[in-house]
């Protein structure tokens, strides 16, 4: 083997000494390849068509082949068990901080249930009931019922190379009407 020659890819020999620029095709897939799937509490079944499409045409701009939807419309009960899950995780002043006024009221659901000795089951019962009270569509997107489709991606689905074009595309999208990501949220949150 010639010592100037190294190996490519391809099987191609070429000279060591070529450095000069290489044009490179990137192909990204088209709208109808992006592969959705699903987390475990993420319901399919609440993905509107309308949703869907622009999440595929998101993700083809941003040549990106396949991303997780982590939830979806919720009911009030699993806003609670969700919010309780994070609160046991994060903390109560993490979880308050990605709320406004309503969402907090429901971590302090959460914080005088536990003062009060109730077990996990009284103090989510607790935040459901606070989740009615001050409405549900006041705490989360998730639950509300204004026939806006909403819906989480897991930021551990986009490749790290990836995400600043998913959100470069995902805030071109003009069927998008609210958008959070981390750090303010924990995903990639989308409004449709």
């Amino acid at each position: 083997m010639n010592p100037n020659m190294v190996h490519s890819e391809a099987s191609k020999l070429t000279p060591a000494s070529d450095t000069s620029p290489r044009h490179v095709v990137v192909s990204c897939p088209a709208p109808e390849q992006v592969r959705i799937k699903y987390g475990p509490n993420a319901r399919r079944e609440a993905m509107t068509d309308e949703a869907l499409s622009a999440l595929r045409q998101i993700c083809s701009n941003a040549c990106i082949r396949s991303v997780t939807i982590t939830s979806t419309a919720r009911a009030v009960e699993d806003q609670a068990r969700i919010m309780y899950g994070n609160i046991r995780r994060q903390g109560a002043a993490a979880v308050r901080s990605l709320y406004r006024a309503p969402g907090q009221a429901v971590v302090s659901a959460y914080e005088e249930g536990a003062r009060a000795g109730l077990d996990e089951h009284g103090i989510r019962a607790a935040m459901a009931a606070r989740i009615r009270e001050v409405g549900p569509e006041n705490v989360s997107r998730h639950i509300a019922q204004d026939g806006i489709c909403v819906f989480d991606v897991a930021p551990s689905s986009i490749p790290a190379g990836a995400r600043a074009r998913f959100v470069a595309a995902v805030q071109a999208h003009n069927a998008v009407r609210h958008f959070l990501q981390p750090p303010r949220d924990p995903a990639y949150h989308l409004e449709i």
